[in-house]
């Protein structure tokens, strides 16, 4: 499993202060806090990216935030496709247990799969808009920290 490069680490670190109203001059004084959750917690790194690269295309809520050690780590919820309460949908819902991270890397490489198809072809697209998607990829992230 690769970790993305420090400076990708740095930036990672400087945004989630930046979302929780850390002064971000607070990253760059935790390295170590930051390798620690690149170490810990990749999952949580590969789910921002995918956050990051698809903004646009995507509905993200933090629906909780879990206390662990001395982070505070968001638990998030992720949706696409029909907005209608009438609408079929689905949830694919992973991290439960901290020793199974299989469930998580599964969901995250789907939810890229998806989101990545569904720009380039078209009746894909129309099918995603008549269903509705929820990922939450990591619902326990103190549980898989340990």
């Amino acid at each position: 499993m690769s970790f993305l490069p420090t400076s990708n680490l740095l930036l990672f670190v400087t945004n989630y202060c930046e979302f929780y109203g850390m002064p971000t001059d607070s990253a760059k004084k935790m390295p170590n806090k930051s390798k620690q959750l690149a170490k810990k917690l990749p999952e949580l790194i590969q789910l921002n990216k995918i956050i990051e690269d698809y903004r646009d295309e995507i509905d993200v809520k933090t629906i909780a935030e879990v206390a662990h050690k001395d982070h505070v780590l968001p638990v998030y919820q992720v949706s696409l496709g029909a907005t209608s309460a009438k609408a079929p949908g689905i949830a694919f819902i992973g991290g439960v247990h901290g020793v199974e991270r299989i469930g998580t890397q599964i969901i995250l490489a789907f939810m890229r799969t998806i989101l990545e198809r569904r720009r380039w072809e078209t009746d894909f697209r129309t099918l995603l808009n008549n269903i509705h998607l929820t990922f939450i990829p990591i619902v326990n992230p103190g549980g898989m920290w340990d």
